[in-house]
């Protein structure tokens, strides 16, 4: 099935910038049993940051419990600042940095089952201090 991602929504309350992105896709149970499924979403940074990111971050999962035989299930994650942002020492502050960042979801770092990229614009990059 397909993995669909929104475009980034940056909010500010009382002061504080924070960024939301939202993952949809569909889990069924191709088996002949129930069973449960553990869904972790990996995030990279783009490649133009200048840094040397790793290049797969886990950054979201969630357990889908007792699906039944070819049940299906829709799942939303979230994202927020902290599944794309690193700390940056020059400034002594967390950034996000503008560019694609690809998205992927699976079983595992190694079973990866879906593929997709998000869009930081220059206008919705920003940085923070504190947590």
């Amino acid at each position: 099935d397909a993995l669909k991602i929104s475009q980034p929504q940056v909010t500010t309350l009382h002061g504080a910038r924070d960024l939301k992105i939202t993952v949809s896709l569909t889990v069924t149970n191709v088996g002949d049993a129930s069973g449960s499924e553990v869904v972790q979403l990996y995030v990279s940074h783009p490649s133009t940051s200048g840094l040397t990111h790793p290049p797969k971050l886990l950054r979201k999962f969630e357990k889908v419990r007792d699906i039944q035989p070819r049940e299906t299930r829709d799942i939303t994650l979230v994202l927020d600042k902290y599944a794309v942002s690193y700390w940056e020492d020059r400034i002594g502050s967390w950034a996000i940095d503008s560019g694609e960042y690809a998205v992927w979801v699976g079983k595992s770092s190694s079973d990866l089952l879906l593929e997709g990229t998000v869009v930081i614009e220059k206008a919705h990059a920003f940085e923070w201090t504190g947590l």
